[in-house]
């Protein structure tokens, strides 16, 4: 079976990119609508062929809402091992501001800058925490 060439404004306009995590579903189907179209009628895709490509279309959105959920998963552990601070001992040595000690973390935030241990009237990034008593 032969497939015409997509010129390369045929593929912005369908939203094709080089990045295989956003191929969407419109995106695949029109590019399987193209495909039907201009197929060798002599021999014309098979039903496997095309339940292959559906079903791989199915795995792929499977794999990627995966991915979604694991990330979620992920920030919610992380989310959850900052606050296991609060109310804990901990040293710090900020060599970027030139700053160390220790002390009771009273809270965690999460600024531009990335997470932050607050102890006493000082902000600390968790990155300088040394170690947790």
């Amino acid at each position: 079976m032969q497939v015409s060439a997509v010129s390369s404004a045929q593929a912005s306009s369908t939203g094709a990119t080089s990045s295989p995590s956003s191929v969407s579903t419109e995106t695949f189907l029109t590019l399987l609508t193209e495909q039907l179209r201009h197929q060798d009628p002599m021999e014309p895709m098979s039903g496997e062929q095309m339940l292959s490509q559906m079903s791989q279309l199915t795995m792929v959105s499977e794999v990627v809402k995966l991915g979604t959920a694991m990330q979620s998963m992920a920030t919610v552990q992380g989310v959850t091992g900052m606050a296991s601070l609060v109310g804990r001992t901990v040293e710090w040595k900020d060599t970027e501001a030139g700053t160390s000690g220790s002390g009771v973390v009273t809270q965690v935030q999460r600024t531009s800058d990335g997470w932050q241990a607050c102890i006493g009237n000082q902000t600390v990034p968790l990155d300088a925490i040394s170690s947790i008593a």
